[in-house]
């Protein structure tokens, strides 16, 4: 019994931990599915560890690519963060996953100093997307084209300044930029179009078939009060359940009471609690 590296062929049980656990679980689960268990320095990638008893794993922790430990041990958070760290021998970035896993991660690994760029004890929701409530009105919700990335590169910039509290600099529009790309290869960036107009954006941060996570919904200060962020929400979720998806979760600050009603008047309901705390620029 204790924590363990995991390695491919390691896959299917650590999926049969994660599916036990599944609105907090998306992250990991997508990241699993589209990267594997191997660690090679490229997106989505990551060195993943697991807390095993009786050859069954109780909890898993993957330390990504870009630095961020994402936690899913209920019982062994601690320890598991310890060894991941210990195992992959980078900086931790950043911690994502239920918030009293993110505690017990940051005291053990004595992340105090310095402060975080952003920490956040956010509100999670889900929705079964056969209770999706579509609004109504003139606009049109599509994956980002090419012709659409430089103004979705903006978004994603300002969002992550505003939202994530990084710095206006040459690093992270680059940074804002090759996010925005490598999410749209994927199809999971979307922008909202009223009378022939970018006036929003969002993406899955995390897909597996069945369940997709949100992120990064961003509508500029000159468009916003206006309803586009709910439309946004609801189109490429439409699109997702026209795909197969079934389910969607996404997280938001406890201070935006906004966001919060938008979400909610296209049917999702609140059912926990996730965190976010990084040190760097996203």
């Amino acid at each position: 019994m204790g924590p363990v590296l995991l390695a491919p062929g390691d896959e299917a049980r650590a999926e049969r931990f994660l599916r036990a656990h599944p609105d907090t679980s998306l992250i990991l689960r997508s990241n699993l599915r589209a990267a594997g268990l191997r660690y090679e320095g490229q997106r989505l990638q990551g060195t993943w560890v697991g807390w095993e008893e009786q050859a069954e794993l109780r909890g898993v922790v993957c330390h990504t690519w870009n630095g961020h430990l994402v936690c899913q041990a209920p019982a062994h958070a601690a320890e598991l963060a310890q060894f991941a760290r210990a195992q992959s021998g980078r900086k931790v970035e950043g911690l994502l996953g239920p918030w009293a896993q993110l505690e017990s991660a940051r005291r053990v690994l004595k992340l105090e100093q310095p402060p975080p760029s952003f920490a956040c004890r956010d509100v999670l929701f889900g929705l079964q997307l056969s209770e999706l409530i579509i609004p109504p009105g003139g606009w049109e919700c599509r994956r980002v084209g090419a012709e659409e990335l430089e103004v979705v590169a903006q978004h994603r910039m300002d969002f992550v300044i505003e939202e994530l509290g990084a710095q206006p600099t040459e690093a992270t529009r680059i940074s804002a930029r090759k996010t925005v790309e490598g999410i749209a290869a994927e199809g999971s960036y979307f922008v909202l179009r009223v009378e022939g107009r970018v006036v929003c954006s969002a993406c899955f941060n995390a897909r597996i078939p069945d369940c997709v996570q949100l992120g990064g919904v961003f509508t500029p200060r000159a468009d916003r009060n206006r309803g586009y962020a709910r439309r946004v929400v609801a189109g490429m979720l439409a699109v997702a359940r026209d795909e197969g998806v079934t389910r969607a979760v996404l997280f938001t600050g406890p201070q935006s009471v906004f966001a919060q009603r938008a979400y909610q008047a296209i049917g999702f309901q609140q059912i926990g609690e996730y965190g976010l705390v990084l040190w760097s620029s996203p």
